[in-house]
Order: structure tokens, then C-alpha cells, then sequence
């Protein structure tokens, strides 16, 4: 639509990338450079780039589109780079099995009425763990949005 001349970004005020270094990795970079290139294009809007990690790729987009970027690292150059209180589980199964499995698992470490955060890929499997018999707990879907 930009290219078109359908739809104007030059005036944006604020542009908010989550999960940047993800669109970056599974190929949407030409994309976003693009996009962040007609934000920007006679505009200094205010941008927020949120990231998990920060290889070298997401450092040259905030060098390139941002003013004086600044970094926040929540974990700094800690050895520990997750909580030595949390324990991760790998177990393999058919994706048939996994909602049991997980079911399973919840039940096991957190008894009748702990608490567990389950996270998922999509929404869509959200959704669907949480009606599934297997999960016995209450339990509520939270999405990102």
C-alpha cells in the first residue's frame, strides 16, 4: 500500500517492534527495513524495539533507524541467564500425546492446586489446552495482545 502511495508513514509518531530479532530471523528484515524506512523518511518518530536476544543484525537496525538508541539488558552478563529456582523439561511425544503429557506434567509438579504457566506457540493451541480434558486444574488463557 505504501508503494502505491495507498498509505503514508512519514508522519508516524511512534513505531513498536516486538519480538524483532524473531521477524528479523525468519526473513522479514528486507520488510522491516522498508517499513522502517518510509517511518522514517523525513520523520523522527519515537521507537520502541523490543527483543529477546540482541545479535548483531537487531544492533544495526536500532543503529540505523533510532536517534541515541538505548539498550535495556534485564540480565546482564550473568552466568545464570535463567532463574536457578526453575527447572526445564524436554520430553519428546507425539504431538497427539502432548496435551496428556502436559496434563501430566502440571498434575505431577504442582498437585491439585498449584500454579504453572504453560506457554504455547500460537493462540490457537493456547485455546485448545486450556478445554482440554487433560488439564484438570482451573486454568485461564492469557494472550499477547
Amino acid at each position: 500500500m505504501c508503494e502505491k502511495g495507498k498509505l503514508h508513514l512519514n508522519e508516524v509518531k511512534h513505531v513498536i517492534l516486538d519480538e524483532a530479532d524473531r521477524m528479523l530471523e525468519i526473513g522479514f528484515k528486507d520488510h522491516m527495513d522498508q517499513i522502517l524506512g518510509w517511518c522514517t523518511e523525513n520523520n523522527t518518530p519515537q521507537m520502541l524495539l523490543f527483543s529477546a536476544t540482541m545479535p548483531r543484525w537487531v544492533q544495526e537496525v536500532a543503529a540505523k533507524y533510532m536517534t541515541k538508541p538505548k539498550s535495556v539488558n534485564m540480565i546482564s552478563d550473568s552466568v545464570n541467564k535463567t532463574s536457578t529456582t526453575v527447572n526445564h523439561l524436554a520430553i519428546r511425544c507425539l504431538w497427539q500425546n502432548k496435551n496428556d503429557i502436559i496434563g501430566d506434567i502440571v498434575q505431577q509438579y504442582s498437585g491439585r492446586h498449584g500454579r504453572a504457566i504453560i506457554f504455547t506457540q500460537t493462540k490457537v493451541q493456547a485455546n485448545e489446552l486450556a478445554v482440554s480434558d487433560s488439564i484438570s486444574q482451573d486454568c485461564q488463557v492469557l494472550h499477547g495482545d
